[in-house]
């Protein structure tokens, strides 16, 4: 491994953990459901429901980055075999209020990088084929302010995935989550 290398990692993890005792912390969690929008993923997978917890790591006057976790299942029968699809993504997205804290309502502009482990089990075959992907996450959404703590949100995203290898079905498609953003400190 180059020394360049090492020290970019080390320089990324220092500023991560730095920047988290700077600011009042965010926790997320929502439920949302993912639809494919590859015309071969299409044909596999029905649209897939999940569920999404998350946390901002930094947080700045007009930016936060937030990063969050989850799990996606979609269950489908083609020819004949029962076909379990369970997603478990990583995104570290960017956000961007556009108006400013004193309104209740919100517009947020996203964009991130996504990772994704996807593992696709024949239930009649006892197989079952494992994937890891990587991709970009451009989207956008709403945060209505509740009171000084919560916030209910609402987040469109598009999941723009490549395929490890030619064969795999390309996973690419659009997120849609509901969910809640709960400050632990008063501003």
């Amino acid at each position: 491994m180059k020394w360049s290398t090492i020290l970019i990692c080390l320089l990324a993890a220092d500023s991560l953990f730095s920047c988290r005792k700077s600011a009042a912390q965010e926790f997320s969690a929502g439920a949302g459901i993912y639809d494919f929008t590859d015309i071969t993923a299409r044909e596999f997978y029905l649209i897939g429901s999940g569920v999404f917890i998350g946390h901002d790591l930094w947080n700045s006057g007009n930016f936060n980055l937030h990063l969050s976790s989850g799990l996606v299942f979609s269950s489908t029968r083609y020819n004949s075999h029962r076909h379990l699809m369970y997603m478990l993504p990583l995104f570290l997205s960017l956000n961007y209020p556009l108006s400013g804290d004193i309104h209740r309502l919100r517009p947020v502009l996203s964009m991130g990088m996504s990772l994704m482990f996807k593992a696709d089990q024949n239930r009649d075959l006892d197989k079952t084929h494992l994937a890891f992907t990587y991709g970009y996450l451009p989207g956008y959404g709403l945060w209505y302010r509740v009171n000084d703590r919560l916030k209910l949100t609402f987040f469109n995203s598009y999941n723009l995935l490549v395929p490890a290898v030619m064969e795999e079905v390309d996973m690419k498609g659009i997120l849609l989550i509901f969910g809640i953003r709960y400050q632990l400190k008063a501003p």
